[in-house]
């Protein structure tokens, strides 16, 4: 696995354990917030969360790239609960108050998708192929990291 990120710069995660169930309803409810009104999705707005920098972007609303003009896209940002402000970038989140699925799905989403980055980060991580499976997880899962591993044993004996 760290041969691929180091080469390639990406991989492709299968049996990752996500429900396919889950993924689709995340992929429904964000749909359908995207379509929702203007005027319900700034309510939300980015602005209300101050140096949280969580909730509503809006098309151009946002700028990653001072050099260019602003992004064509809209999003929704959310991160860890925090019930105060902490300081930037955490702080609470801004949810739908009348559509409690979308605050589930979404950030019950989010929370496997760290559970399963902590897996891949511990994954990717040297050390020896032994503590492979411990650290990863199932066999099923990670099967792309053990080979990558064992290339990368075997290369290195060479």
């Amino acid at each position: 696995m760290r041969l691929a990120l180091s080469n390639a710069g990406f991989m492709y995660v299968k049996n990752h354990g996500i429900p396919q169930d889950l993924i689709d309803s995340v992929f429904h409810v964000s749909r359908e917030f995207f379509y929702l009104p203007l005027s319900q999705k700034t309510l939300l707005h980015i602005k209300n969360s101050d140096l949280a920098f969580r909730g509503y972007t809006e098309p151009f609303g946002e700028n990653t790239d001072p050099g260019k003009t602003k992004d064509l896209k809209e999003c929704f940002d959310f991160g860890p609960e925090r019930s105060v402000f902490e300081g930037p970038f955490f702080g609470p989140n801004q949810w739908p108050s009348n559509w409690p699925e979308f605050r589930e799905l979404t950030y019950g989403y989010h929370q496997r998708m760290v559970d399963l980055a902590k897996k891949l980060r511990n994954c990717a991580q040297p050390g020896p192929v032994g503590n492979l499976f411990r650290e990863c997880g199932t066999r099923s899962a990670f099967s792309a990291c053990s080979t990558t591993r064992r290339r990368a044993a075997m290369l290195a004996r060479t």
